[in-house]
């Protein structure tokens, strides 16, 4: 072959090369835009008419309705969803179902039978102030009350007459009534009893809480009013660093969030269902809310995420998959994880549009979550630098 055929021929071949991988590129677009269409309209048809995406308490087979912590979740995730009358109408709805669940001007909670909760009020707080809802400085106040020694954000919200009298018991005599319809075995009604005894509430009443201590393992937590975790603390500081709001313990949670996820303390999030949720929140705070105080973690996180990946470029189940893909880009990754995770989540969606149900919390998830995180994932891949 002579010279000039030979660089004729190199010339042909890596303009094939080109055009073969612009296509491919604009094929993997229209996959991704067509995905994320058909996911927007299940979450349409999901949301309900007062705005509220259900929770469903998938061990037990039961919707869990008025509880913010969902919907909260979802108006989020698809605040990635850009220039989209669907997701924006969404958000809108999202927005009063959110205000109408307020209590007291102020708080939320998980459902009527949990205790009010700084997680879900956080939460609720910072996706109103993405939608350009304020939050009153006097309820800002007023949940700044609720931190220990250390200014970390207590779970519970208590000091106030309608929770207490709702979530104590007047003595023990009432607790052991109530820890005997519940079968708990001699043994462990006994260190309930002895807990108890240690962490008497305001008043001396006992926390009805504590029968909630007996774990898979039999060991008591710590789970009383008092109790302290990552998922609030995440929540608070996206809540406060989005706003541009100041408070006088932020490098007190910054340094307790990042210690956790360099000591791999991934329990410090109890409610979250598997570690990738709690990446999920931490990465959120620090990109979309810009926290930037929890870099290092961040680090950590992307060592976790790529080193755990599995062959098929999935993290375990479809939420899990999902959330570490959006950690991943929130982290700023932008190796081959990411195209190997999007394919992945890709390959999981269902016919009518959504993707399976998860849990997200311990027993509570639905196929909405999963469906608004994975195209949380979609869009911002999509959009990351350009890259498609």
């Amino acid at each position: 072959m002579g010279r000039k055929n030979k660089a004729g021929f190199l010339l042909v071949f890596f303009a094939f090369t080109i055009l073969s991988g612009a296509s491919t590129e604009l094929a993997e677009k229209e996959k991704i835009e067509a995905s994320i269409e058909n996911g927007v309209r299940f979450l349409r048809a999901g949301q309900l008419e007062n705005g509220e995406f259900l929770t469903y308490n998938l061990k037990l087979g039961k919707e869990l309705k008025r509880s913010p912590y969902i919907t909260s979740l979802i108006m989020h995730s698809i605040a990635a969803v850009k220039n989209n009358a669907d997701t924006e109408e969404i958000r809108r709805n999202g927005v009063a179902f959110l205000l109408s669940a307020r209590e007291n001007g102020t708080f939320w909670r998980f459902s009527k039978t949990f205790p009010l909760d700084t997680d879900d009020t956080f939460l609720s707080m910072y996706a109103l102030a993405e939608n350009g809802i304020k939050t009153d400085e006097k309820s800002v106040e007023s949940l700044l009350r609720h931190r220990n020694r250390e200014g970390l954000f207590f779970l519970w919200i208590t000091n106030t007459t309608a929770e207490n009298k709702r979530f104590q018991f007047p003595n023990i005599d009432h607790l052991n009534g109530f820890t005997l319809k519940t079968n708990i075995s001699t043994e462990d009604m006994k260190r309930v009893k002895n807990f108890a005894e240690d962490n008497l509430g305001e008043d001396n009443l006992y926390y009805s809480w504590i029968l909630e201590l007996i774990g898979k393992n039999k060991t008591l937590h710590k789970q009383t009013f008092s109790y302290v975790g990552c998922e609030e603390n995440l929540n608070a500081l996206s809540y406060f660093s989005f706003t541009n709001k100041s408070f006088d313990s932020h490098d007190a949670v910054c340094t307790y969030l990042k210690e956790s996820m360099i000591a791999r303390n991934y329990q410090c999030c109890m409610y979250c269902a598997s570690p990738y949720v709690l990446f999920y929140l931490y990465t959120r705070a620090y990109s979309d809310a810009r926290a930037t105080c929890l870099q290092e973690g961040v680090n950590i996180i992307t060592e976790e995420l790529v080193k755990n990946q599995g062959k098929d470029g999935c993290w375990g189940s479809p939420l899990d998959t999902s959330m570490a893909t959006v950690s991943l880009i929130n982290a700023g990754y932008e190796g081959p994880s990411l195209k190997r995770a999007v394919s992945c989540i890709l390959a999981r969606q269902r016919g009518d549009g959504g993707w399976d149900k998860d849990v997200i919390a311990p027993a509570d998830g639905s196929r909405e979550i999963t469906t608004a995180v994975s195209l949380e994932a979609l869009a911002k891949y999509e959009t990351q630098d350009g890259k498609i």
